[in-house]
């Protein structure tokens, strides 16, 4: 196995893991390429790969520790009996089917700790399209409210619309400067300054001929998409559900599902995933090996 290595687009390296996700791991967020490289800043990420497995090690502020490996079953295992010695041993984003694993081949090893803040919402489409019941009876309320009152244009953006999309997100991080909410910055850059080789694709609504809102993101697999930004630089209310909404309407028939990854654990994030009506989640936890 090689050593570590940074995240890069290097159509290699991109291709190798690639195939690794797609043949071994549970499709989530947090394991895919592209989120990798949009979070390898903000989490000072490194990756290992071989033929046989992937794994991802952060060595940011909160600590070092790695990704649950994705790979076959035999070389995770390696790969943990390996790193059994390493000081405060901890893997992050492991699914169910991880902490089996774990608890086969390792018992009593590890402490495993359920990881809400890492756990991933999935929202059925038509819940997005249609926004139907009393449950968001308020929202398309707002949303009439929105289109009666300004008028709005919605266009499926690509690479030539990255000042647009930059312009959004600008407006967005400068009113939450105060707040010390722009800790994503960096991992949002990645994404405009890398729309066609990360294969994303998204809307922007213009609201009175100005540019307002941007959804946008990449496919995880076949029916399902990872709705990697969202900024809005105007304080509307409709706004939000809206863009979602026509965001939902774009894509291909095939996309089925919405993956608004996890909610980090902020009261104010988890309350809005929330109320977007999840089909499912993808639960996450924790292991740390026990001294």
């Amino acid at each position: 196995m090689s050593d570590y290595c940074k995240i890069t687009l290097d159509a290699g390296l991109v291709d190798k893991v690639t195939e690794l996700y797609k043949k071994y791991g549970h499709n989530d967020s947090a394991h895919s390429y592209p989120s990798l490289f949009i979070w390898k800043d903000n989490m000072q990420l490194l990756l290992l790969v071989s033929d046989e497995i992937y794994a991802v090690r952060s060595e940011s502020a909160n600590g070092t520790f790695f990704f649950f490996p994705t790979g076959t079953e035999s070389a995770k295992i390696d790969f943990i009996e390996k790193n059994m010695e390493s000081d405060n041993l901890s893997f992050r984003y492991m699914t169910i089917e991880d902490v089996d694993l774990i608890e086969k081949y390792f018992p009593k090893k590890f402490r495993i700790e359920a990881a809400r803040e890492d756990s991933e919402y999935i929202i059925d489409r038509s819940t997005m399209e249609n926004l139907s019941g009393k449950a968001f009876s308020q929202e398309r309320g707002h949303i009439n409210r929105f289109l009666k009152n300004h008028e709005v244009e919605s266009i499926i953006f690509n690479a030539d619309d990255a000042d647009k999309v930059q312009e959004i997100t600008d407006g967005w991080y400068k009113k939450r400067a105060a707040e010390g909410r722009n800790s994503d910055y960096s991992a949002t850059m990645n994404i405009i300054k890398n729309i066609e080789t990360l294969d994303i694709s998204g809307m922007i609504v213009y609201v009175d001929k100005l540019p307002a809102a941007v959804a946008a993101g990449f496919n995880l697999n076949y029916d399902t998409v990872d709705c990697s930004l969202q900024k809005n630089c105007m304080e509307i209310q409709g706004l939000t559900y809206y863009i979602r909404r026509e965001y939902a309407k774009s894509r291909p028939e095939n996309v089925r599902y919405f993956n608004w990854e996890e909610d980090l654990g902020i009261n104010g994030l988890r309350r809005a995933k929330k109320l977007m009506q999840p089909c499912r989640m993808i639960d996450m936890y924790t292991a740390t090996r026990i001294n």
